[in-house]
């Protein structure tokens, strides 16, 4: 199973040895697994939360529970606010919280219990399953699941719209790896529609949940009313728009290239022009668009055209300087081809002039990056030039 790099460092697991002796900061004495216990350790995983308290009630009530074992740092629900974390300011603490009897939330004459248990390094046996109807409930998906692989879930949770229907498909886990294997082997051999969930699958619900109130505490900071029903969504609908915005981040050359390189002999410049990007400038988090143009001398393989477009798009929708995306865009085609040449040239506007600082309208940014041939042969070098600007409007 893929491991879950994107979550911080306090969040990784550590794993207990028996027959080890620990001392605490604080006199307490601790189970015999506390041995080693790594000093960056301090995050539980918390599951079978009432997703109808809502979050920030969620939140509160997590902390009041947990902060008897010792100071809550911070709490990250997931996009369905069943599952999340729970991050101590110590191991002491952490190792309390885990070794405790299940902890129960508290608010009003409500109460649930919840269960805790190791943030794990690896993703849990979980499969991402589809093909129920938007408008069921947990409990209904869960059985229909459960039915549908002869192997009982322990867990459920169906990430859901903005209008709060479900999205038609769940992630499921599982006690242990072997029952997850049963479970998808079932599913694919009754034709549903089931995959392992990936490392970044995993990773979005709660990249999302931390997302949406860090941009409340901006909206909040600005002097708005964070609850005003112009604004009561925009968090969520923030948070998705600038996961697409980096979207880049989470795919690769072999994702893009996807084996559409051939063997063709042809050794004149192949060129496209006008791919259209956007991008994010890394310095102030605003827009800068405009023109790539990407040109290459082949060695004996060719690539299909639009993944040259792909290629650019990939490391635009990352934060950027023009200058790196012009170099890593060139970098890739290098590697992926080994061409005798190859030339980017990138023509585009930046908001953080226009916007802001200077408010320089009209202005743009010319960039280029040249390797092998086209840089090192003047008649090869000019040859490119030409049919990259010649003839053709600014923008």
């Amino acid at each position: 199973m893929s491991t879950l790099k994107a979550l911080p460092q306090a969040a990784l697991a550590y794993r207990g040895k028996k027959g080890a002796k620990a001392e605490t900061s604080d006199g307490d004495s601790l189970p015999d697994q506390a041995k080693a216990v790594p000093q960056d350790a301090h995050c539980v995983f918390v599951s079978d939360l009432p997703e109808a308290w809502g979050e920030a009630r969620l939140t509160v009530a997590l902390e009041k529970a947990f902060g008897k074992f010792g100071e809550v740092q911070a709490v990250d629900l997931s996009e369905s606010r069943t599952f999340g974390f729970v991050r101590f300011g110590s191991c002491t603490a952490t190792m309390k919280a885990l070794h405790a009897t299940h902890p129960i939330l508290a608010d009003g004459e409500e109460t649930a219990l919840v269960k805790v248990r190791e943030a794990q390094r690896h993703v849990p046996s979980m499969l991402h399953i589809g093909g129920f109807e938007k408008d069921l409930e947990e409990s209904a998906i869960k059985a229909l699941v459960d039915g549908w692989s002869g192997v009982a879930s322990t867990s459920i949770s169906a990430p859901r719209n903005e209008e709060g229907a479900t999205k038609g498909f769940c992630l499921a886990t599982y006690p242990s790896l072997d029952e997850a294997r049963r479970a998808c082997d079932a599913l694919e051999k009754g034709k549903r529609a089931v995959r392992w969930v990936a490392e970044r699958d995993s990773n979005k619900d709660i990249t999302m949940g931390r997302m949406k109130r860090a941009y409340m505490d901006v909206i909040e900071c600005l002097g708005e009313d964070a609850t005003r029903e112009g604004v009561l969504k925009t968090p969520a609908r923030a948070a998705k728009a600038m996961m697409f915005f980096t979207k880049g981040y989470q795919e690769s050359m072999a994702d893009v290239l996807n084996g559409a390189i051939f063997n063709v002999d042809y050794n004149e410049i192949v060129l496209v022009k006008d791919i259209v990007i956007h991008s994010l400038c890394e310095h102030h988090l605003v827009p800068f668009f405009g023109k790539v143009h990407i040109a290459y001398l082949p060695n004996g393989k060719v690539v299909g055209l639009s993944k040259l477009a792909r290629v650019a798009e990939v490391f635009a929708r990352r934060l950027q300087v023009q200058e790196r995306l012009t170099e890593q865009i060139a970098a890739a085609i290098d590697e992926a081809l080994a061409p005798q040449g190859v030339c980017v040239v990138i023509e585009a506007q930046h908001m953080c002039m226009v916007m802001r600082g200077v408010q320089k309208t009209g202005s743009y940014t010319l960039t280029k990056c040249m390797k092998g041939l086209m840089k090192d042969d003047l008649r090869v070098r000019q040859e490119t030039m030409d049919l990259v600007m010649g003839g053709r409007p600014r923008l």
